[in-house]
């Protein structure tokens, strides 16, 4: 236990309580300054702190004289203390001597019972297998063959299979050293008996007695031997008819969807009665009525699977040895002729083992497995994929060739191709389930692959406004087609899949978009860029203008020049031909990109000449300010013109009448109010007008 620390209280005449020594930070600074704030001097403190000093000195000692004190009284209390310890350890070892010698003649007596024990467990077993024996020997030696089996009469046999049964119980009881004595003798036994039982069960499947079916499909069960009775079935019913049906020239004869249809025929036909009885369903067989002990003897044999382990693995022997052609892919379409066919047969041979635990054995079987890995689809995809994916890559040599107009969406032959092929993987006549993920695959690399072609067009340097035009047109359908055609096509045919997840298909096919609508970017740019050079191209010719009226006595202009008709063309042009083809917006966004480009460069080409009239009027007007006289007014101003209307204004003018008119034909296409540039042309035209009331006002 932790002594509680502290000091002794200090005088109250004291300028300090004493407390201020137990703080963490605790200095010498603070802790005068606080005296001093206190009001007590240096030489108060200083006595303060004598007399402090000796109530702590007093204290020590008074400490020191109590705990010497208390060592006093302890020394005094353990004189003796080390004999009663040395007493005490005595006893404890002679009680522990004396506990180890009763564990002793405890233990030698547990050894003896233990032993006794082990040998009546010894004599007890002896006891039981002499037991055992004795009925295994009386068992074996009354057992007479011909007597009890009485030909394959199933009352002899069943009698002979409770024998045998009883038999194997016994052997599985007895020591294994013991029980190979007669081992041989039973399997000897065992085995004559399965051959009688074999013989019985055919008879009686020949003979279409059901109920000798049943007692000896109980009969197997019984004796643990299900599997050699649908071996059997397998060899001697099965094999025999399908060894027939299954030949090459019945395949030719019949072709292979009616060959599946003899095969499935042949099961309600000849193997009725065993399906019958080992059938939950078709016996009528109902497990609750069983465990309520109604019904207990119920036709319904457990235990076999007849339909997966004995007619399956014979169909699929039957199609390895004679016809494995069938499985090899010669031709893409006849394989998936077949191989469709094989599904469907599969799934009406899935029905008739009728119950979910049949169809997981069917499943589960190595002659199903194999059968199956007989069907290459690896062939078959490699050979698809060549196909498709080659056409595309083929395309891409000449991608922008007209394709068929019949009922064609796209205007290029890449695009086309490319929803061919998209379409193709998805055809009934060329699509199969097993291979889904390989055909969604395919679909992404097909998207990718024109996508990543897409973003290459910036390389090709001779493409037209038209080919550009068509180029945007084929992005926007290909982009609203992809997300119809996943929902209409794709996912249809997936939803079936237990792995199925639809927000991980929606993800690539938005990704998938994503890159059409970055693509279409380029093209876009290209039409404007090519469209606004058409445009830009007349409209230089306004530089031109002062030379029209410089010195040249034309009258005042009153129309637009004709280069301003000539530019709009390449507009009116691509907007006749093209609107209906491409939606509202794609239409809006080029008209606008080409008007602002044009408008931007024409607003520098007016500056320019405006820079340049008021340059050379300003010129003229020095000069006639240092001769002092009118500076050829009439080669400035015709004789029936204004004198205010000078060449320059002229000039100007008609730069007014130009724009105004140029922004009207704009107006004819798309509303060009939101256009910053066609605002600055507005106001640049209004300007110049204004510049020349000023001039005509200031005349």
């Amino acid at each position: 236990m932790d002594l509680p620390v502290g000091l002794p209280r200090p005088p109250d005449m004291i300028c300090f309580s004493g407390d201020e020594f137990l703080s963490k930070d605790f200095t010498v600074e603070t802790f005068i300054s606080q005296c001093k704030s206190r009001g007590a001097s240096l030489e108060q403190l200083r006595d303060d702190l004598d007399i402090y000093f000796r109530v702590l000195k007093n204290s020590l000692i008074d400490m020191i004289n109590t705990d010497y004190s208390e060592y006093i009284q302890v020394s005094q209390s353990m004189v003796g203390l080390d004999v009663h310890i040395i007493q005490t350890t005595g006893h404890i070892q002679q009680v522990q001597d004396k506990i180890i010698k009763i564990k002793y003649k405890v233990g030698i007596h547990l050894d003896e019972i233990h032993r006794k024990l082990l040998r009546h467990q010894e004599l007890m077993e002896k006891r039981k297998n002499l037991q055992y024996l004795m009925q295994i020997s009386e068992l074996v030696k009354n057992f007479d063959f011909g007597q009890r089996f009485c030909g394959e009469q199933l009352p002899g046999l069943e009698k002979a299979s409770i024998d045998i049964s009883t038999l194997q119980h016994l052997l599985s009881r007895v020591h294994p050293s013991i029980a190979g004595v007669y081992e041989g003798r039973v399997t000897e036994l065992r085995e004559s008996l399965s051959s009688q039982l074999g013989s019985a069960f055919l008879g009686s499947i020949h003979n279409n007695e059901k109920e000798s079916i049943r007692k000896c499909l109980k009969l197997y069960t019984s004796l643990g031997l299900q599997r050699e009775a649908e071996d059997l079935f397998c060899k001697q019913i099965v094999h025999g008819f399908m060894s027939e049906l299954i030949t090459p020239d019945t395949l030719q004869e019949l072709g292979l969807e009616q060959l599946y249809t003899s095969i499935l025929e042949f099961i309600p036909s000849r193997c009725a009665n065993v399906l019958r009885l080992t059938s939950e369903k078709s016996s009528g067989y109902d497990p609750t009525l069983l465990k309520m002990g109604v019904g207990f003897d119920s036709p319904f044999v457990h235990g076999y699977n007849f339909l997966a382990r004995a007619v399956w693995p014979a169909i699929t022997q039957e199609f390895i040895q004679n016809i494995s052609d069938t499985f090899l892919v010669s031709d893409v379409h006849t394989f998936h002729n077949n191989y469709s066919l094989t599904l469907r047969f599969i799934e009406q041979f899935e029905i008739l083992c009728e119950t979910k635990h049949n169809v997981n054995e069917l499943h589960d079987h190595e002659s199903y497995v194999e059968f199956l890995e007989k069907w290459d689809l690896r062939v078959y995809y490699q050979l698809c994929f060549k196909e498709i994916a080659g056409l595309l890559e083929q395309t891409l040599d000449a991608p922008f060739t007209s394709p068929p107009p019949e009922e064609n969406i796209f205007k290029l032959q890449i695009f086309s191709t490319l929803w061919t092929c998209l379409s193709n993987c998805w055809a009934d006549n060329i699509f199969l389930l097993p291979l889904s993920h390989r055909f969604w695959k395919l679909t992404l690399q097909l998207l990718s692959r024109t996508a990543s072609w897409s973003h290459t067009l910036n390389q090709i340097t001779d493409l037209t406004v038209d080919t550009l035009t068509l180029l945007v047109h084929d992005f926007d359908i290909v982009v609203d087609e992809i997300a119809s055609f996943c929902v209409t096509t794709i996912k249809p045919k997936l939803t079936i899949l237990p792995q199925f997840t639809e927000s991980i298909l929606d993800d690539a096919i938005t990704l998938s978009q994503r890159e059409f609508s970055e693509a279409v970017t380029y093209p876009i740019n290209a039409i404007v860029l090519q469209l606004a050079q058409h445009c830009i191209q007349p409209l230089e010719q306004a530089h031109s203008i002062p030379r029209l009226y410089r010195k040249t006595n034309k009258e005042q202009p009153s129309r637009s020049s004709s280069y301003v008709s000539i530019s709009v063309q390449p507009l009116y042009t691509f907007y006749k031909s093209f609107s209906s083809m491409l939606n509202s917006d794609r239409s809006l966004i080029i008209m606008t990109g080409v008007i602002e480009q044009s408008s931007a460069r024409y607003i520098v080409i007016i500056n320019e000449v405006l820079t340049s009239v008021k340059r050379t009027e300003d010129s003229l007007l020095r000069i006639k300010q240092r001769t002092g006289s009118l500076v050829s007014q009439q080669s400035i101003t015709p004789s029936n013109v204004s004198p205010a209307m000078t060449d320059d204004n002229k000039i100007r003018l008609q730069l007014a009448i130009d724009i105004e008119e140029f922004l009207k034909a704009l107006t004819e296409l798309i509303a060009i109010d939101s256009i910053e540039e066609c605002k600055a042309l507005v106001q640049c035209a209004t300007n110049t007008r204004l510049e020349i009331d000023n001039i005509v006002q200031s005349l």
